[in-house]
């Protein structure tokens, strides 16, 4: 989590964040990442999340997509749109 150094000396840990977090923490669904916990580093501007590992997010398939025109087939892309939705879903049942 990367904090505004301003931002955290005049209000601390951002509300937003902790919105998110408690959010991820209380996620349960295949489609989701899951953060399995929070640490705190040795100041108070390091905060990490632990999640699973993926060796290719969304974002970097969808770069290596435009050098290379086959990297992701039409197969992948609807099973890809199929997990989004899936955990959009999820997450508009939830709240």
């Amino acid at each position: 989590i990367k904090f505004d150094s301003d931002q955290q000396k005049n209000q601390g840990f951002p509300v937003t964040a902790l919105r998110e977090i408690s959010v991820l923490l209380a996620l349960n669904h295949e489609c989701i990442v899951s953060v399995k916990e929070m640490v705190v580093g040795s100041g108070d501007d390091k905060v990490f999340m632990v999640m699973d590992f993926f060796e290719l997010d969304l974002q970097e398939a969808i770069k290596q997509k435009r050098q290379y025109p086959n990297v992701l087939r039409q197969s992948e892309l609807k099973g890809t749109m199929r997990q989004i939705l899936a955990g959009t879903s999820h997450m508009h049942e939830k709240w």
